[in-house]
Order: C-alpha cells, then structure tokens, then sequence
C-alpha cells in the first residue's frame, strides 16, 4: 500500500503542470474573448445612435451564446473571432463608418 501512495504522489505532481499550463491557456483565452467583446462594445458606440442598443444587445447575445464554447479547440476559436471582426466590419460599412475604426479589434483578433 505504501507503494501506491509514493506512485499516486508521483503521477499527481507529473499531472498538475499540465492542469495549469491548460488553466492557464483557457484563462488567456476567456481574456482574449473579454477584450473583444469591449472592443465590439466601442465599435458599436461608432454607430449612429438609433441603432447603437440593437447592435449592443446583439453583440452580447452572441457573446452569451457562445460562452460554454471550448476554448480548448484553437482552430474554432481563432474562426470565431475571425467572423467577428469580419461581421463587425459589415456592420461599420453599412452606417459607413471608417473601417479604420475597427483597426484594433483586428489587432485584438489575429493575436496569436
């Protein structure tokens, strides 16, 4: 029985980094999506105002959708905030508002 301590206290210390490691890929990630949903919330102040609270409710209903997303599938993810920006760039030409605007959510978006 003494064996199977010292060899559970083995693999518990071989495991814990990578629980960390992907705690905190996940945690960088839940940042990253945080820092794009502001972004998309000062986009949206660019608006006129009229249609600033439709496109502020859709932006976070599609944020709310998507929050039990696995942020472990990196592909995914990266494709998701592609068609954010994408979507945010649609958006900003419609009222025609300078797609320049919409510099830093692509920043924010294409960050590896």
């Amino acid at each position: 029985m003494g064996r199977l301590v010292v060899q559970s206290r083995k693999n518990i210390s071989e495991v814990e980094p990578l629980k960390c490691s992907s705690f905190l890929k996940e945690k960088m990630k839940m940042e990253k999506a945080l820092r794009v949903y502001a972004q998309v919330l000062r986009l949206v102040r660019r608006l006129p105002k009229d249609s600033r609270p439709y496109y502020a409710k859709y932006a976070r209903e599609n944020f709310v959708n998507y929050r039990d997303f696995d942020a472990s599938d990196s592909k995914a993810l990266d494709e998701l905030f592609h068609r954010t920006y994408n979507h945010s760039l649609w958006v900003l030409n419609k009222y025609s508002v300078d797609e320049s605007a919409a510099q830093k959510l692509k920043e924010i978006c294409s960050d590896g």
